[in-house]
């Protein structure tokens, strides 16, 4: 049994280890902070700013917009012309003015002797930020566009051309109330000229105006559009993960009363799941494209929604189906092996039909393919996708995200 003298004596002791315990620990722990500071010190000494990659700074140079929406002066342009004239190479030439306006000239030529030149304006932003103007002025010239007859059982085999040159321009107002939310409204004027193929046997040669709606014929339109979009998605260009919903509603009124005055409705949903911290996403799209036309008018071939292309049907032939309604379903699997490089496991399906009711789920066209997309934080700068339908192997190198 301890005495009251060892007991006191061991309390003291107790306490003087503590008294010159803490001391200590506390200049260690101080030495510790101060070399931990001086590391630091000296690895900021030696870093340096980041500096973008050649694939970052190709994509800015190519077009995307400075911090504060301001446009870049002369850049490339890399992209579409028209569906089916493959990856159109070019230029443009960006100025600001009032602050977040902006002016675009474009022009660019496809390997398949497709062209354009395109003339873009922004108004600034006003009403609180939440508003814009943005008018256009398009020509264009689409000299092969694939023309193989209406309806989902179109022949392969009855494969012909057709020419398209419009001519349009017009303006859109969009508002902004959340960055989520955007509604818009606006008009175009449209005039149409469409002729012979430049790859035989021409459109002409195997159909005839009664079999194709708007042969012959080249209506120009006044038309009047709306639509209401919600995109939580982080950028339009490239992203991981949100939802992306769009309503467009179109009036084409033909202008000079030859019977071919319509109105499209077109409908599309997507949704990005990520799965393993974005590592693996799973992406779902889904499109319906409808047509309506009072007694006594008709949809004129060359405005029909359409199937076959690098974002819809990828193992058919651009155009392959075409008729006055259309619905497309389509779904990946995403995953991320590098910062820059997407790969992609994905599957189409879609049908069109000449009245809306018929669009179900029986005898769709499918395909199915993988996939390899460059991309940046940003945007996606460059498709390498082979798709197989039950027409074959299709290879497609394109521009842009898929959906």
């Amino acid at each position: 049994m301890q005495t009251p003298a060892l007991r006191h004596w061991g309390a003291v002791a107790l306490l003087a280890a503590l008294s010159f315990g803490a001391p200590v620990a506390a200049a260690a722990q101080s030495s510790r902070a101060e070399v931990l500071r001086q590391v630091r010190a000296d690895k900021a000494r030696t870093l340096t700013p980041y500096e973008p990659g050649w694939i970052e700074k190709a994509a800015s140079f190519a077009g995307e917009k400075e911090s504060g929406g301001k446009p870049l002066g002369w850049y490339p342009y890399f992209g579409s012309v028209y569906t089916g004239g493959a990856v159109a190479v070019g230029a443009g030439y960006r100025i600001p003015y009032a602050d977040t306006g902006q002016l675009a000239l474009e022009a660019a030529v496809s390997p398949r002797l497709y062209y354009k030149v395109d003339l873009k304006a922004d108004s600034p932003w006003f009403a609180h930020r939440t508003m814009r103007v943005r008018g256009r002025m398009l020509y264009l010239d689409a000299p092969k566009v694939n023309f193989f007859g209406l309806g989902n059982d179109s022949n392969q085999d009855d494969k012909t051309t057709f020419r398209i040159t419009p001519f349009e321009m017009g303006a859109m107002y969009h508002w902004m109330p959340r960055h989520w939310l955007t509604v818009g409204g606006g008009g175009d004027y449209i005039v149409n000229d469409t002729g012979s193929g430049k790859t035989d046997p021409s459109i002409e040669d195997v159909f005839t105006p009664d079999e194709v709606p708007g042969l012959l014929a080249d209506p120009n339109y006044l038309v009047g559009r709306a639509f209401v979009e919600v995109d939580t998605r982080e950028h339009r260009g490239y992203a991981t993960v949100g939802t992306r919903l769009r309503a467009d509603l179109s009036a084409f009124g033909d202008r000079d009363d030859s019977g071919y005055s319509f109105r499209r409705f077109d409908l599309e949903a997507g949704q990005l799941v990520p799965i393993a911290r974005a590592n693996w996403v799973v992406a779902l799209r889904g499109l319906l494209s409808l047509t309506d036309a009072a007694g006594g008018q008709a949809v004129p071939f060359f405005a029909m929604p359409t199937l076959g292309s690098s974002r819809d049907l990828r193992g058919y032939e651009n155009f392959r189906f075409r008729d006055r309604n259309r619905l497309v379903l389509t779904g990946e699997l995403r995953w991320s092996p590098s910062r820059l490089l997407d790969m992609a496991l994905f599957a189409d399906a879609g049908k069109v039909a000449a009245e809306a009711g018929d669009l179900d789920l029986d005898d769709l066209h499918t395909d199915y393919g993988v996939a390899a997309r460059i991309h940046t934080a940003t945007n996606t700068l460059l498709r390498l996708e082979l798709a197989r339908s039950t027409e074959g192997f299709r290879f497609i190198f394109g521009v842009g995200p898929s959906f």
